[in-house]
């Protein structure tokens, strides 16, 4: 039951990063056309670039609680999570929490916004994405 649950809870949160990842394609993409003042469609049918950095990061924030409640529970459930079968996922996972608790932070105390935000969700996302494939690859 709780391996179900941590399951289910383990894709709803690579769900919900996944969501952040098209905004921060979405936010990058405005950023250029904006910088270059190229105003084609995709800026003039997206919200204001404040807005949608805001959607960001409550969507990073949102997923970052999800990966630490999916990382207790896989501590908990798991005996060893740095044995051969779970060592690549596992550090794979702890790297992009420490890249989105990074920019979470840096977000609050230093100020992080626009391109910081789409290179730390791209190389957050990467992290659980390369985790993933490992986690196929060596234990099926």
């Amino acid at each position: 039951m709780l391996t179900t649950a941590h399951i289910l809870l383990s894709l709803v949160t690579l769900a919900i990063l996944a969501i952040a990842l098209a905004q921060a394609l979405l936010l990058y993409g405005q950023h250029v056309q904006l910088k270059h003042k190229n105003f084609s469609n995709l800026v003039r049918i997206l919200p204001p670039l404040e807005s949608m950095e805001a959607a960001l990061f409550k969507l990073i924030f949102i997923g970052w609680l999800l990966l630490s409640i999916t990382m207790l529970t896989g501590f908990w459930l798991y005996e060893n999570l740095f044995a051969p079968p779970l060592l690549e996922k596992t550090l794979l996972t702890l790297i992009a929490w420490l890249v989105f608790s990074s920019l979470l932070g840096g977000r609050r105390w230093l100020g992080w916004r626009g391109l910081t935000a789409v290179r730390f969700t791209l190389w957050g996302c990467g992290f659980l994405v390369a985790g993933l494939i490992a986690s196929q690859l060596f234990f099926p």
